[in-house]
């Protein structure tokens, strides 16, 4: 599903052309050129009529198909960590028979899942592009973060207690992670 686009070729000087309609999907829509969004799947008729200046009308039906888009995703490891960060892609997608993995636009793999090592401090956008047999192409994205790591924690109310039964003392703390890991 998606917009496809209908042109016709027809150029006649003798009988110049006046008018031309499209007949599809329940819609009728003007022009020589049109694009329309395809709701449903399958082999659906297209009607052309073209009316020339001399009052002639011509039909063409065609039988278009309209294929099905595939659904591209994938769960991943981790989406945030320190260098090296190593990241496993595993593939979700359904309808689809390829796939492309990019990494900020850069291609790094052709195969169903992916495993990516993240060197370099920064943000990352890996892309899953699922083709399916027809040609439909979908497409999944999730950012992935490299991070400096920064180990912080905070403790807070520290208290020193006399233990009733043996009369020692022990301590109490409360400790808080506040890293960005």
């Amino acid at each position: 599903n998606g917009e496809t686009t209908l042109s016709s070729l027809i150029e006649s000087v003798s009988d110049p052309v006046e008018e031309v309609r499209w007949a599809f999907d329940n819609q009728e829509i003007a022009g020589s050129v049109v694009a329309y969004n395809f709701t449903t799947q399958g082999t659906l008729p297209v009607s052309m009529v073209v009316k020339n200046e001399s009052g002639c009308v011509y039909q063409l039906v065609k039988n278009i198909t309209i294929n099905p888009r595939p659904t591209a995703s994938f769960i991943v490891s981790a989406i945030e960590g320190a260098a090296p960060l190593e990241v496993a892609f595993t593939n979700t997608s359904t309808g689809a028979n390829q796939f492309q993995w990019l990494a900020n636009n850069q291609q790094v793999s052709t195969t169903a899942n992916l495993n990516q090592t993240f060197s370099e401090v920064g943000g990352y956008v890996v892309d899953l592009v699922a083709v399916s047999p027809e040609g439909c192409t979908n497409t999944f994205s999730q950012q992935i973060n490299v991070i400096i790591p920064r180990t912080e924690l905070a403790l807070a109310q520290f208290q020193l207690l006399t233990d009733e039964a043996t009369g020692a003392l022990r301590s109490q703390l409360q400790v808080t992670n506040n890293s960005n890991y």
